[in-house]
């Protein structure tokens, strides 16, 4: 095939994919942020209070979990461990 066809084949599947990629990472962001929101709040002043690796962390865990808990309770774990170390990692 012309070389020209693959990039412009790749180009059409990545705007075809699009909004699918953008809602699962605006729910994904969503929920993380009510879950810090939430663990924030057991500071007790909030705004003062640092954001830590391990609140972003627990955010991960639980954001992951909760996405996932309706393949299964062994699939809503693992990707809880992996969700929450990831961000740990990146946090």
């Amino acid at each position: 095939p012309p070389s020209g066809h693959r990039l412009s084949g790749a180009f059409a599947a990545a705007q075809a994919r699009a909004p699918i990629l953008g809602s699962t990472f605006a729910v994904w962001s969503g929920l993380f942020h009510t879950f810090e929101c939430a663990i924030m709040m057991r500071h007790t002043d909030p705004d003062a209070a640092p954001r830590t690796a391990f609140d972003s962390g627990v955010c991960g865990f639980l954001t992951a979990g909760t996405l996932s808990i309706r393949y299964g309770a062994r699939a809503a774990s693992t990707n809880a461990v992996v969700g929450g170390l990831c961000v740990l990692m990146v946090g």
